[in-house]
């Protein structure tokens, strides 16, 4: 025996699937770094380079906030131009708004960086209105041995 699927069956059906859909929340992956890919939404700071093990190598940090619309976060991504492994942590990762407005304060658990390898982490998403102004600030340490700070970029909400 065949069953259809009435009209009103699938409106309901449409409607929930919508409302689910509309209250998702948006994801983020702090306190855990991962493999990340930045596009036009990401407004990145200059980013600090340091040779912390003694060596001729540079590991590299920047900051970036990623603008979506209202949707915000703040990312801290490292480089690894080291011949062998990295420790690296973050202590704190920061959104503002601005002017010095604190919205949040992550801590990014310490992780091994292979060489050669580029790894960030993300706090959460946010939404704040248009024509907010956001920025980022990142303290990341290498080996517990030096912590350097980086800022993205202060950024306009909806641009």
């Amino acid at each position: 025996m065949r069953r259809s699927w009435s009209r009103r069956t699938l409106s309901i059906l449409a409607t929930v699937i919508t409302l689910l859909a509309m209250t998702a929340t948006p994801a983020h992956a702090d306190p855990y770094w991962q493999a990340h890919g930045d596009s036009s939404s990401w407004n990145c700071g200059l980013p600090e380079f340091s040779s912390v093990y003694g060596g001729g190598y540079y590991v590299r940090h920047k900051t970036c906030i990623v603008v979506n619309g209202n949707y915000t976060q703040a990312v801290v991504i490292v480089e690894n131009y080291a011949g062998y492994a990295i420790t690296i942590e973050a202590p704190q990762v920061q959104l503002y708004q601005a002017p010095g407005k604190l919205i949040y304060n992550r801590f990014c658990h310490e992780s091994t960086l292979n060489s050669g390898r580029t790894t960030a982490c993300f706090g959460p998403t946010t939404r704040r209105a248009c024509g907010t102004r956001v920025q980022a600030q990142a303290v990341v340490t290498y080996g517990r041995a030096e912590a350097l700070q980086a800022n993205s970029l202060t950024t306009e909400m909806c641009t």
